[in-house]
């Protein structure tokens, strides 16, 4: 699910799984070519090893920087 000032903005369900390979991620580009720029401010990233439930998401929402 997408966030935005704590609102459920969109949501869709992902799989991803990387195998045995270790692999760059892009946040805001296309890697490894660096396409496709976002044109703005992203901040607060967190990568999680599982899902999080609606109720960890508006928690960490309330308190930046508490993972």
């Amino acid at each position: 699910a997408l966030y935005v000032n704590n609102n459920q903005y969109n949501s869709s369900v992902l799989s991803y799984s990387p195998g045995s390979t270790n692999r760059n991620i892009g946040i805001g580009a296309i890697v490894p070519a660096g396409d496709n720029k976002f044109d703005g401010i992203i901040d607060e990233v967190m990568i999680f090893n599982r899902a999080l439930s609606t109720d960890e998401i508006k928690f960490l929402s309330q308190y930046p920087g508490c993972p």
